[in-house]
């Protein structure tokens, strides 16, 4: 599956009997908001690093509009700045009123 079909696992946006082609943009978006970085969201996600997979399975819970996310581990396969993306993901949740509760193991080295 490319990287939009992950974001929308389960749910895929149809027009008729096929997926709607603004998916595309709509996981663009989602990728945005979760500080995810691709050159494309058509490309396989197994042809990214851990690093960016992790990106869209954060960015899958994050298009959910949830009211609560609860992240285990999210930065145990990050790099080194990628956390930060994170922290700023999780403040601009907070700014929507989500509430939040994150187990890292390397979240304090980067506050």
């Amino acid at each position: 599956m490319d990287v939009a079909q992950h974001v929308f696992f389960g749910r895929w946006p149809r027009r008729g009997v096929f997926i709607d082609r603004r998916m595309y943009a709509q996981a663009n978006a989602a990728l945005g908001a979760s500080r995810g970085r691709f050159n494309s969201v058509c490309q396989n996600v197994e042809s990214h690093s851990g690093n960016r997979q992790q990106s869209v399975a954060i960015a899958r819970a994050i298009n959910f509009d949830p009211n609560t996310l609860i992240l285990g581990e999210p930065t145990a396969n990050l790099s080194s700045a990628a956390p930060k993306r994170l922290l700023g993901a999780k403040t601009e949740l907070k700014r929507q009123g989500v509430a939040q509760s994150l187990t890292s193991h390397r979240l304090v080295r980067h506050l």
